[in-house]
């Protein structure tokens, strides 16, 4: 194999695990869409030369849609009323950058104030679920050719 078709056959993998995230595809189809995705371009651009996929994909993360499965039950908080760790705040602030953007106000607000861990945590909750609950972006049909069509 070339390296310029290991180069075409990883980025095709890197295509297939973002579809796996969107939840587009299973993490079961990565290998097929990787071997589908690499011998279509490699077809056309690359001389007809196909690339074969050999080794299979290893699960490292759930998608986002599992947040809520995660957990066991109830957290429990051993001092609900002392400041929120930072950890907890960059966690929370992680989470807001990802809900739509007409509701990070609200959570931005509540960061300014004296945030406690009992508080920090109902927070990180209901982020999740928000980013679980959050619609990805729709193409616009209507756009010029040199306009996003998000």
């Amino acid at each position: 194999m070339s390296k310029e078709n290991l180069i075409v056959a990883q980025c095709c993998f890197k295509g297939a695990i973002d579809l796996a995230v969107a939840n587009k595809i299973t993490v079961e189809e990565i290998n097929s869409m990787t071997a589908t995705f690499t011998e279509a371009i490699l077809g056309k651009y690359g001389n007809g030369m196909a690339t074969e996929v050999a080794t299979p994909a290893k699960l490292v993360f759930q998608p986002k849609k599992n947040y809520n499965n995660a957990n066991s039950g109830t957290p429990k908080i051993g001092n609900p009323n002392e400041d929120a760790s930072d950890k907890q705040l960059s966690f929370i602030k992680s989470l807001i950058k990802e809900i739509p953007a007409s509701e990070q106000g609200a959570f931005t607000q509540l960061l300014d104030g004296k945030v406690t861990k009992g508080i920090a945590s109902g927070m990180i909750e209901q982020l999740k679920q928000k980013v679980d609950e959050s619609v990805p972006p729709t193409a616009k049909t209507d756009t010029a050719d040199n306009v996003a069509p998000f």
